[in-house]
């Protein structure tokens, strides 16, 4: 009997098969599936480094930079975000085709309406309008833009190259500090800078794609306390560096069952990332030799992957998350970093192997 499993530390705990001769001993509370169902139905199948109640701390100190802002918090906490995406075309030679605004603050702007879930940042904010660009929105914000024009290692060319159907009017979700920014007309509410954003798509009925954007702001305003006012508040700064982001996918899978998930994860674009000592590229949720879930990286040493918070829904039915953690941008440097991923969702059929298997 194997008990309630709540892995996660500062960094996750490396990737391994995890074998069950039966039910996990914690069954999920009526609050732990409200949170699960929540993810699932609101979040678009993905929660960020806040989870549900557990938002960073930034603290209501300033930021102050001579590129952009000043940036003042308003609720005190990084917040996630979900609603349809809107993109401003103002800054845009080809609005058709590239989904980036670039103002002159060298920032990317997603203009968010919030689902109503997350209606009260917006209503709560001095602007319950939205932004003065783009009506009942938040905007959310990020300088991406790196020297290399190369897809696989830029995040700003990435997106460039990125049709503009695959991002507006689709269902995102980000995460980030929640700010008003000053210097434009004024307590415009904003997640600025945005760390995390995700979107999905459903391929088919047994095939889910999750699209994951891991950002370091490479303007380097937010990293260094002298950038803040005043400089010796809790929280700051409100991004470390390196930067570690957790993604949460939440997952359920039968004893009985007769089909198992499978996580495919790939690497779309990356720059400045961090890697983990080589830990195996699958990870195995296995019962009596029978697969219930099974995650591929796509190398041994990134991402870090985990089963976080397993437990019992009903008698044959277990529930929890695949935890997806990313950390980018080297210990020392200010040249931002980005890793993108994309994680592919299969149900498929079981397959019965020996716990001593080739994979």
């Amino acid at each position: 009997m194997i008990g309630f499993l709540f892995c996660l530390c500062s960094t996750l705990c490396q990737s391994q098969d995890l074998a069950l001769d039966g039910p996990l001993s914690y069954a999920y509370s009526k609050d732990d599936n409200s949170i699960w169902d929540s993810i699932n139905n609101y979040q678009y199948g993905v929660a960020g480094t806040g989870f549900i109640g557990k938002n960073e701390f930034i603290g209501k100190c300033i930021a102050k930079h001579n590129k952009g802002g000043e940036w003042v918090p308003v609720s005190g906490f990084k917040e996630t975000l979900c609603g349809y995406l809107k993109l401003h075309s103002q800054f845009q030679e080809d609005y058709d085709n590239n989904p980036l605004t670039f103002d002159d603050d060298y920032d990317m702007d997603f203009y968010i309406i919030p689902d109503p879930a997350f209606r009260h940042l917006l209503l709560d904010s001095k602007k319950p309008g939205g932004h003065y660009y783009e009506p009942n929105a938040i905007c959310c914000e990020v300088a991406l833009i790196e020297s290399s024009n190369d897809s696989r290692t830029d995040g700003a060319t990435y997106f460039q190259l990125t049709k503009r159907s695959d991002f507006e009017y689709q269902n995102i979700g980000v995460y980030g500090a929640f700010v008003y920014d000053m210097g434009h007309d004024g307590y415009n509410p904003e997640i600025h800078p945005i760390e995390q954003m995700w979107h999905k798509k459903e391929i088919n009925s047994t095939q889910t794609e999750f699209y994951l954007y891991s950002m370091h702001d490479n303007q380097d305003r937010f990293g260094r306390v002298q950038y803040y006012e005043p400089s010796n508040c809790v929280g700051l700064p409100w991004i470390k560096n390196p930067q570690v982001n957790v993604y949460y996918l939440p997952f359920e899978a039968s004893f009985n069952g007769n089909s198992f998930v499978d996580y495919q994860i790939d690497l779309l674009s990356g720059n400045n990332i961090n890697y983990e000592n080589a830990t195996g590229q699958t990870l195995r949720l296995l019962y009596h030799g029978k697969e219930l879930v099974k995650v591929r990286r796509p190398q041994a040493n990134f991402p870090v992957v985990t089963f976080f918070q397993l437990g019992m829904k009903d008698s044959t039915t277990v529930r929890g998350y695949i935890a997806i953690e990313t950390s980018i941008d080297k210990p020392g440097l200010t040249s931002g970093g980005h890793e993108f991923l994309k994680i592919t969702k299969t149900i498929k059929a079981v397959t019965i192997k020996p716990l001593n298997s080739n994979r």
